[in-house]
């Protein structure tokens, strides 16, 4: 089971909580962060609850999953990094996603070492 909560310089990447929702949407939501996402965007808060909801009941039966990514510095849910699982294959692949307020500072890198390394 990966180790929670994987801390890096500005990152720290913990389970989702209640209340992650709102942020969760900016990232979920967005039709040009969810491009290559299979499903596209996501219609509302509630879907993204489930979404959410499916990933803590991931980390429960797999040990990992996906996870909110938070900036140290205050605190802002910017996105979600960790492992999935391809259904298709049954790899289990590392992914990121970011709301695009946060693109262009190095995060999915940073989230995805940390990731990485605590795999």
């Amino acid at each position: 089971m990966l180790s929670l909560p994987i801390v890096t310089p500005r990152l720290r990447i913990r389970p989702f909580v209640p209340g992650d929702e709102r942020p969760m949407m900016d990232v979920y939501g967005d039709a040009d962060v969810m491009r290559y996402i299979p499903g596209g965007p996501l219609p509302d808060e509630d879907a993204v609850r489930r979404i959410m909801d499916e990933q803590l009941l991931a980390q429960t039966a797999r040990g990992y999953a996906y996870y909110a990514v938070e900036l140290i510095a205050g605190g802002e849910v910017v996105g979600d990094a960790g492992f999935g699982l391809l259904e298709e294959t049954g790899d289990v692949e590392l992914g990121y996603t970011f709301a695009r307020r946060a693109w262009g500072r190095g995060y999915a890198t940073e989230a995805a070492a940390a990731c990485l390394a605590a795999g």
